[in-house]
């Protein structure tokens, strides 16, 4: 796999970090220990009205707003990436049926996997086509694929990865080191500013963040080559310019 693009814009969401040209001031490993440690609320969101704002839990909210921000740079076509979407409604949607209850109509609403693409484009009246993907531990990585190939139809592309908390009930199933609720978006173009390629992995490198902040954090800090701790997976970032 080798994927080539230019960056027009960055930015993120995730506790503990106000400003994306904060990072520059962190090693990989300290803004690690920030993102995990910080208090998943203090995730600001700026773009989004308060009241869709509440409608939304932690980790779409982050996705809509940093996608109301990157709006200004004119993307023609979108892709959110998501492992779980918004799995707290679809158990607060189970837990209330296991009770014989009636569910929460925002809860239902609001449940399916693209309500991050959907509020974003409604509350900007953005008449932008929009993809939501979902690929297990691979879902970073397939999301940017999608969005680098929709280069043969569009000049500017807004990629945005995001998660957020997982319920207690599914952390036995699912990998959940990082329970904390982030977003991350970019605005891709064509060209060779940077080149993503996949390396054979070492076996003692622990990943320390989500795939999409180490990109985040490999492309704010201006390396010429990074490379990211995936799951049985490494990709090294270049830059050529």
């Amino acid at each position: 796999m080798r994927l080539k693009f230019s960056l027009k814009a960055c930015s993120i969401r995730v506790p503990g970090i106000s400003c994306p040209k904060e990072l520059i001031n962190y090693s990989l490993g300290s803004f690690a220990e920030l993102f995990l440690s910080s208090d998943p609320a203090s995730i600001k969101c700026s773009y989004l009205p308060k009241m869709q704002a509440r409608r939304l839990k932690l980790g779409s909210r982050a996705a809509a707003d940093v996608a109301s921000e990157l709006l200004k740079h004119n993307p023609k076509f979108c892709v959110f990436s998501s492992r779980h979407g918004e799995l707290e409604r679809c158990y607060n949607i189970l837990y209330a049926l296991s009770k014989h209850e009636d569910t929460s109509p925002t809860d239902f609403a609001m449940s399916v996997h693209n309500a991050a693409a959907g509020s974003f484009t409604i509350v900007n009246k953005a008449k932008i086509p929009c993809s939501s993907v979902s690929s297990e531990q691979d879902t970073f990585f397939q999301g940017l694929t999608e969005a680098v190939s929709a280069f043969v139809d569009h000049e500017k592309v807004l990629f945005v990865d995001f998660e957020g908390k997982i319920p207690q009930i599914f952390k036995s199933k699912f990998d959940c080191r990082f329970d904390v609720p982030y977003a991350a978006g970019f605005v891709l173009g064509p060209g060779s500013q940077f080149t993503l390629e996949e390396v054979d992995p070492l076996d003692d490198e622990d990943v320390l963040l989500p795939l999409s902040l180490q990109f985040a954090y490999g492309l704010l800090n201006n390396k010429k080559h990074f490379t990211f701790h995936a799951h049985k997976r490494n990709f090294l970032l270049s830059r050529t310019s």
